[in-house]
């Protein structure tokens, strides 16, 4: 009897207690966005000194917000515009751009964005390489371009056909031997696409990146472009050599 009603009064404190405590709630974590880096890729990039850049060009065009992000705000809606910011050295240098469009890019209306450029007018002659965003066939294209001549080095699959808002993401490598190493991922995957692997040592020497956007009067202000970083961390590929074969030896 004793024993019984010791059980009892101690269940009934234990349901005070539980009663008296607080409830613990647990946050859950933000989703990530499509478009940004996570995991060991986001660690990668915060482990890494980014160059101060210094916009130039036709700034009354675009609108720099607080966190960074550049938007093109054209309102006599000229059907083009550039920035362009100094570039130190294209040798073991690599880039980080994220592009995103309210609209269905298009051979009018894309973005090419020049990880190299002899020249600071990005509308006008130049040697360099440069990304554009869309086309006639929404794929990414990598190009080189010697004076007004551009040749096609590389496209991605038609990724953004039917995409009325794509966002995408582009990371870019290129080391002293001309090597270009360029990913990117998408609104529909954050897994890494590769674009290319690829040398072309047409354009060796360069003193600019930069941004030109083409487009319609209705898309002057439907451009954005939350990350546009370099930095000069990228280590040289390891070229195999052949070894000559001397019968008899090992």
């Amino acid at each position: 009897m004793k024993q019984t009603c010791f059980l009892l009064m101690l269940g009934v404190v234990a349901l005070i207690f539980i009663q008296c405590t607080p409830p613990v709630f647990m946050e859950e974590p933000e989703e990530a966005s499509p478009t940004e880096d996570t995991g060991w890729h986001a660690v990668i990039e915060e482990a890494t000194a980014y160059d101060t850049l210094s916009w130039q060009g036709e700034t009354g065009k675009f609108r720099l917000t607080d966190n960074g992000t550049i938007r093109l705000n054209d309102s006599l809606r000229t059907g083009s515009a550039c920035l362009y910011t100094p570039l130190r050295t294209p040798d073991r240098t690599g880039w980080v751009m994220q592009v995103n469009c309210s609209f269905n890019p298009s051979a009018r209306n894309h973005a090419r964005l020049y990880l190299m450029s002899t020249s600071a007018d990005l509308n006008g002659p130049l040697n360099g390489y440069f990304l554009q965003i869309g086309g006639a066939k929404d794929c990414i294209y990598f190009y080189c371009q010697t004076g007004k001549k551009i040749r096609l080095l590389a496209q991605s699959e038609a990724f953004m056909r039917g995409n009325t808002s794509p966002k995408v993401r582009l990371h870019v490598q290129r080391d002293s031997l001309g090597y270009f190493d360029i990913t990117y991922t998408t609104t529909e995957s954050s897994d890494r696409h590769t674009l290319c692997f690829l040398r072309d040592t047409t354009v060796t020497s360069a003193a600019y990146s930069g941004i030109l956007c083409i487009y319609t009067p209705g898309n002057s202000r439907k451009m954005s472009f939350p990350t546009f970083k370099i930095h000069h961390q990228v280590t040289d590929t390891q070229e195999l050599k052949p070894v000559k074969y001397v019968p008899g030896k090992s």
